[in-house]
């Protein structure tokens, strides 16, 4: 990682050059999460003969240059979800940016055809997720806003000798820097409102995760117990898909790293809708479970 991801080396202009990001951003321009106004502001070079393509900016646009890295990817094998073959290094699929939020990934990934590995109890086909903080920031109140991520992040700074502002490049953690980062914007925020507003958010994201856990937790040993007691395939196969579904919605945060504060309201209703599919698949399999449990009835003789 080094200037030129970010910058042309000759004139500083920002670029980005991920191919994967270009693509992505090439296939919807219009409704990309990047896009304002029914467009994207990056013009695509391509050389090479199209081997290689850099994405120009007229003006720099720090969410498309951090999703370089701060965002969802596929770099790995996996596995094609409809038939269960292996999808290799030759598979455009292992070089991909999907650009979604935690409420259409697992479907978009159903769509592409990919998983990445099976649960060992269940035999749920479930995704690794990354660190998808472009798509977790777009559609927030702070994105609406018009706020980028280098405000809060690589916040302006002062030379020391009254030299002229700079946008920083050390990247920082607002919450440890509130008074450049959040206050310069909050005007009638003191340090300790700002930090407080951020851990609150924070706290209350991580106390809907480990519920989400622990209802996936419930889900996982419920469908231990349905198998060794018989419990009908069909059945087994309800469960696999809403294990599927309550783990894509609650893992998706385990990988964001701001702890639902980049989307307070996604967060919220994603990790609900985990827990509302563990605690479907549970009752199903306690179901199921009491009717195999029920003893047979005899056959009347002939």
């Amino acid at each position: 990682m080094g200037c030129i991801h970010c910058h042309d080396p000759h004139g500083a202009q920002p670029r980005i050059v991920r191919d994967a990001l270009i693509e992505a951003i090439e296939k919807d321009p219009a409704k990309n999460i990047f896009a304002k106004n029914g467009k994207t502001d990056l013009k695509v070079i391509s050389f090479r003969d199209g081997f290689r393509k850099i994405g120009i900016m007229e003006k720099a646009d720090s969410r498309m240059m951090c999703a370089q890295c701060h965002v969802e990817y596929v770099c790995n094998p996996g596995t094609q979800q409809s038939d269960g073959k292996p999808v290799t290094f030759a598979d455009p699929r292992t070089n991909y940016y999907p650009l979604k939020n935690a409420l259409e990934s697992l479907e978009h990934y159903r769509k592409i055809d990919f998983f990445d590995f099976k649960h060992a109890v269940t035999g749920a086909r479930l995704i690794k997720f990354q660190h998808p903080e472009a798509e977790t920031y777009a559609g927030s109140a702070h994105d609406k806003a018009g706020v980028q991520c280098h405000q809060c992040h690589m916040p302006q700074a002062k030379a020391k000798k009254g030299g002229k502002g700079y946008t920083s490049h050390n990247a920082i953690k607002p919450i440890q820097h509130v008074k450049e980062s959040c206050i310069s914007c909050h005007k009638d925020y003191t340090p300790d409102k700002a930090k407080f507003m951020i851990e609150t958010i924070r706290n209350y994201t991580k106390g809907k995760m480990r519920k989400a856990e622990y209802w996936l937790g419930q889900l996982i040993d419920t469908f231990a117990v349905a198998k060794r007691e018989g419990v009908v395939p069909t059945v087994l196969d309800q469960a696999r898909l809403k294990h599927e579904e309550a783990h894509a919605l609650w893992e998706y945060w385990t990988a964001e790293n701001s702890d639902g504060f980049h989307n307070p309201e996604q967060a919220r209703q994603s990790l609900a809708g985990s827990i509302t599919a563990s605690k479907a698949a549970v009752k199903m399999l306690n179901d199921a479970i009491m009717v195999a449990k029920q003893p047979k009835q005899e056959e009347p003789k002939k």
